[in-house]
């Protein structure tokens, strides 16, 4: 169950960037706005819950994730 979840987590994940990737040719301003999306973040804290069930870990992390958002915006 562990390893198959691992690897539904890296399909999911390998089947969003490389659609996007994929669109970027199609039309790359959709596709900017799509990657700037938090999408990430949602499909992590989805898969964490699906996973753990612990919501206080999870609080926790997307705690982490908000102080995170505006430190990124220095870069």
């Amino acid at each position: 169950m562990e390893f198959s979840f691992v690897v539904l987590k890296i399909l999911v994940s390998a089947a969003i960037i490389a659609g996007i990737s994929w669109y970027a040719g199609k039309n790359p301003s959709l596709a900017g706005f799509l990657i700037a999306l938090p999408i990430i973040s949602i499909l992590a804290i989805s898969f964490s819950y699906a996973q753990y069930r612990d919501m206080e870990k999870i609080n926790q992390f997307v705690g982490s994730i908000v102080v995170s958002i505006p430190l990124s915006l220095l870069f």
